[in-house]
């Protein structure tokens, strides 16, 4: 595996993910943690992909923005006639 550049501890190497990260994973889906800045941070057990701080201040404004596009994305075909 790749030497891991980020700032944020591996969880599968590092205790200090169990012990300081983990807990605020909810539900095995969200990650709520008011203390940590990042408004994205490395999926709990995931190489690959990123998930929302859903505690940071931009967190609500990014999921409608993410919603109100995929809205805009599945009306289209209504207006091409």
């Amino acid at each position: 595996m790749a030497e891991d550049i980020h700032d944020y501890p591996r969880w599968d190497t590092h205790e200090e993910w169990k012990t300081n990260y983990a807990p605020y994973v909810r539900w095995g889906m969200f990650y709520c943690n008011k203390n940590d800045k990042r408004l994205w941070v490395p999926k709990y057990k995931s190489i690959r992909g990123k998930t929302m701080n859903m505690s940071h201040p931009y967190a609500p404004l990014v999921c409608i923005a993410a919603v109100l596009f995929l809205a805009a994305i599945c009306t289209i075909p209504f207006y091409i006639h």
